[in-house]
């Protein structure tokens, strides 16, 4: 029972809560605050509860396809580079023209 909604009965002296004492139903009460001071509840502020944020689905996405873009970047730049080839031979075979292979010559003899 709560100090702020006990009342007394005037009548038989009952403590209830209800509009009619349960006793002998009478409608003539007092509330117990009258004689017995009550604190205030909150004495202290409470502080705020934290409502964590929902983070919005554009962030998602936008953070998705920086990220996707970040890691692209990153492969193209560290990726090999295509090996050099110091002969005018290799030159030859990439433009479609076969040069007559020296070395292949020498070991069929």
């Amino acid at each position: 029972m709560q100090l702020r909604s006990a009342r007394l009965c005037l009548d038989c002296e009952e403590l209830h809560e209800e509009p009619q004492c349960p006793a002998c139903a009478s409608e003539a009460f007092v509330y117990l605050t009258r004689w017995i001071p009550v604190d205030e509840r909150k004495t202290r502020k409470r502080a705020a509860p934290r409502v964590a944020a929902k983070p919005r689905v554009s962030s998602f996405v936008t953070g998705g396809a920086v990220g996707l873009a970040v890691l692209a970047t990153a492969r193209w730049l560290l990726r090999n580079p295509p090996a050099v080839s110091p002969t005018p031979d290799a030159a030859d075979r990439t433009a479609g023209t076969s040069a007559p292979d020296d070395e292949n010559d020498a070991t069929a003899e």
